[in-house]
């Protein structure tokens, strides 16, 4: 799987390490032009972004010039006037990898104030950093390979309704359900028992590669962090349900997966084949108890992609409405609870 793309970037790769071997002044002249155009782009910015009036600054960061670079200089009337309402801006909230610098009041807002946020969004991105600091939230392997983490907050739901269609607003009036504290219990009921071990938590197709060898590896591991490891086993059967090119709006929707115990168990029998068990009876024991807590975490997946596609209604990544993918996502939740523990 996408071995032609990598073996694309490979050679690429290979002609610049040659580049260096055989003509490192070419290869250093070429390295300093490519600083240069970046280093131009945020000396523009910066420039420019001293000049943009705040009810357009937004606006301006979504041109080319705002892509993927901070727009809005941090100057002290503006930093200031972000922690306005900070009562101890300095106090250590815990350290951040990877150079274990302090999370701050005081630092957040810097970050605040070149991402082009309000002060009453402050709030909110530093109570995000704090969570972010949990141990088993792996800050340190998120920054460590490609990705971010997103945050998913009532803000999509409530305050920014308005930009949605009238039908998809109905939709997050319902999607509302998704914060309450009785879902939050739904979705720890739905938790096995077990302790939790290092997951992936992104095992769908796109991030799993067969090699020539017969060897299974993964790829990407911004989303790893501790969790139950049938979660693992469940994610790919929940992935590949989506069917696009339908008659009627939204144009796609969400079918039953595909597969069920048949290949699940093959997938948890190639697992279990790479571990080692004092008698087969242990190994059987150990597959039956991952086979149905991998069952029982399938709808764990639906609850995932509803809630990681609040952000992307407002800022989408893909031509697809995800307020109808998170509403149907948060419905199969739903479904599948009632299904399982009934109405108590």
């Amino acid at each position: 799987m996408y071995v032609d793309t990598l073996d694309h970037f490979a050679g690429v790769a290979e002609k610049k390490a040659g580049l260096l071997r055989n003509n490192p002044s070419s290869f250093f002249i070429g390295s300093m032009m490519a600083g240069a155009y970046v280093g131009l782009g945020i000396i523009l910015i910066f420039t420019l972004g001293t000049f943009v009036d705040p009810s357009v600054r937004k606006l301006a960061m979504g041109g080319a010039l705002g892509d993927g670079l901070p727009l809005v200089p941090p100057t002290r009337q503006r930093l200031e006037a972000m922690l306005a309402a900070v009562a101890a801006p300095h106090q250590s909230h815990g350290q951040v990898p990877c150079l274990l610098g302090e999370l701050t009041a005081a630092t957040v807002a810097y970050n605040c104030v070149l991402a082009g946020c309000q002060a009453a969004e402050l709030a909110v991105v530093l109570t995000a950093a704090e969570a972010c600091l949990e141990p088993c939230f792996n800050l340190l392997g998120i920054l460590t390979t490609t990705g971010a983490p997103a945050v998913a907050t009532k803000h999509v739901l409530e305050e920014k309704v308005g930009v949605f269609p009238p039908d998809e607003q109905r939709l997050c009036e319902e999607l509302r359900e998704i914060y309450s504290p009785e879902t939050l219990a739904k979705v720890k009921r739905c938790l096995p028992d077990g302790d939790l071990t290092f997951c992936h938590n992104d095992t769908y197709h796109g991030n799993i590669m067969k090699l020539h060898s017969g060897e299974i590896k993964l790829l990407n591991f911004e989303f790893s962090c501790l969790n139950h490891k049938a979660y693992d086993f469940s994610n790919p059967f929940a992935e590949t349900v989506m069917r696009h090119q339908q008659p009627d709006y939204p144009y796609f929707r969400i079918a039953e997966p595909e597969f069920g115990d048949r290949e699940l168990s093959t997938l948890i029998n190639f697992y279990l084949d790479n571990a080692d068990f004092e008698t087969s009876e242990a190994r059987e024991i150990e597959f039956q108890k991952l086979l149905q807590d991998a069952k029982h975490m399938l709808p764990m997946s639906d609850y995932k992609y509803a809630m990681a596609a609040l952000p992307l209604a407002v800022e989408p990544i893909q031509k697809i409405r995800f307020i109808p993918y998170a509403h149907q996502r948060f419905a199969r939740f739903l479904r599948a609870y009632e299904q399982r523990f009934g109405g108590a």
